[in-house]
């Protein structure tokens, strides 16, 4: 239906449970502007089906037998597994993407890491490399987003972007600057 429409590139991600974590909306810097910010050390040891946890960008309508339920079923998703479950996903919608005219973007993972133990897997350029692979299609597209993958230092963005560029395979790039501090 959105092709039929004109959409030609579709984003999404692939995290489980939570989406984007951030501890903090609003960060003012010494120029009097504000920015997103994440402090690990805020939710190291913090278990979000005990603690009492509002973080920004968290869906509020989630209750604690929600999370409950969706931590139990990805009790036995590790990251081969969610590796598996997305090349399933990729095999099956790349080919309607195809006829439909439309490009699949994947999101990285944002941040670029597990969280609450969680798996996460679209996190750095190897794992870009094997998620490309899955199904080596045109249509299996990333979404290069410098802040997701900018804020691991093991990540050299304008690198990235040359290669994946030169491949044709990003969909589109969400463009923000990164600064990792001192402590992570």
């Amino acid at each position: 239906r959105l092709g039929e429409v004109g959409v030609k590139c579709i984003c999404y991600n692939f995290m489980p449970v939570f989406d984007w974590t951030r501890t903090q909306l609003d960060k003012l810097a010494e120029d009097g502007s504000t920015s997103l910010v994440y402090y690990g050390e805020q939710l190291d040891g913090k278990d979000p089906l005990v603690d009492d946890m509002n973080l920004p960008g968290w869906d509020a309508s989630y209750q604690k037998e929600d999370l409950k339920r969706l931590f139990e079923q990805y009790k036995a998703v590790d990251s081969e597994k969610l590796w598996e479950n997305l090349g399933y996903f990729l095999e099956r919608i790349i080919p309607v993407a195809e006829e439909c005219g439309i490009n699949m973007a994947i999101h990285p993972d944002d941040p670029p890491y597990p969280i609450f133990g969680l798996p996460r897997i679209i996190t750095c350029e190897a794992n870009l490399d094997r998620f490309l692979k899955l199904v080596d299609s045109p249509a299996n597209t990333l979404c290069l987003c410098t802040g997701s993958l900018g804020c691991a230092k093991t990540n050299d963005i304008p690198k990235m972007v040359r290669k994946y560029a030169e491949m044709d395979r990003i969909g589109f790039m969400h463009i923000r600057n990164v600064l990792i501090m001192d402590d992570g």
